[in-house]
């Protein structure tokens, strides 16, 4: 069973690739027959990252010409400009294939930080130093505006929504403070090195490190208990275990719509494994306020 966050849209590059080019009028910087003589260099260059991705290997471009001769330099420029003005123009037909690509996101959450709605594409590796790869489905992700301008052209790899098997571990854990009832919950979040194999880790701190999300994920995360503090308080009061049902109910929710380590998966798992500190703290914050009425 796979645990990769999403699913490869399924786009028969060839055609879309035709599709881009075979309306391009010729100009002085612009040649469709050069564009269509691209397509053995990415089909080669796609299976070949395809692979490594499959094997979590480093992917190393390859081109008939040196990377800093005039052939590469307009090569680049060329891939740049269909994705630009063809691939992801709202004005032309190629764009329908953009919007498969996110489209294949169900709930619309962003699969790097599983908080923010998608807005964009992500090039995964990015297009400024792989431009072989700049129309290429595999290294096209659905992605919210802040994970992807916070990656922008940064080679240091988040996992791979395509390729990686993330969601296979429980890595993602919400550390909360009971001690203070006069202020809102002190939660931190952070990741568990000894979950996840290391070559994973990496790519999970990378991510963690450059989109600062843990941050993100704790101010949420007590805005959410301020949320369901009522409704925790009110079923305590018909047993601890009508308090138990209520936080598994929110974690499996949770679990199936986002995954198991999206903020709020961590911040109930936490909740039900601190449970008689909760309930220490639920009444306290009650006997204060019918002390205030």
């Amino acid at each position: 069973m796979s645990n990769t966050r999403l699913n490869i849209p399924e786009i028969n590059f060839d055609e879309m690739f035709k599709s881009c080019t075979e309306n391009v009028k010729t100009t002085e910087e612009r040649n469709r027959i050069r564009l269509e003589g691209y397509l053995d260099i990415l089909q080669r260059n796609n299976k070949t990252y395809v692979s490594n991705m499959q094997e979590t290997k480093r992917f190393s471009e390859c081109f008939p010409y040196k990377k800093d001769s005039m052939e590469y330099s307009t090569f680049k420029k060329d891939m740049n400009w269909l994705y630009e003005k063809k691939f992801s123009n709202k004005l032309h037909n190629e764009r329908k294939y953009y919007d498969l690509i996110n489209k294949n996101v169900k709930n619309k959450r962003c699969p790097y930080c599983l908080h923010s709605d998608i807005d964009e594409i992500d090039h995964y590796l990015p297009k400024s130093k792989y431009p072989s790869l700049a129309l290429t489905t595999e290294n096209l992700v659905p992605a919210c505006h802040k994970c992807n301008n916070k990656k922008l052209e940064k080679i240091r790899l988040f996992p791979h929504p395509y390729f990686d098997n993330v969601d296979m571990y429980t890595f993602i854990q919400c550390k909360i403070n009971f001690t203070n009832t006069t202020c809102d919950l002190i939660l931190d979040y952070e990741i568990d090195e000894s979950a996840v194999p290391s070559t994973l880790y990496i790519k999970i701190k990378n991510f963690v490190d450059i989109t600062e999300r843990l941050h993100d994920y704790s101010v949420h995360a007590a805005s959410e208990f301020n949320i369901k503090k009522r409704s925790l308080i009110r079923n305590l009061k018909s047993g601890k275990e009508s308090l138990i049902d209520e936080i598994q109910d929110a974690l499996i929710g949770h679990e199936l719509e986002l995954g198991k380590n999206c903020w709020q998966a961590a911040f109930y798992r936490s909740l039900l494994k601190n449970i008689d500190k909760l309930i220490k703290y639920l009444e306290v914050i009650q006997m204060e306020e019918n002390i205030l009425k």
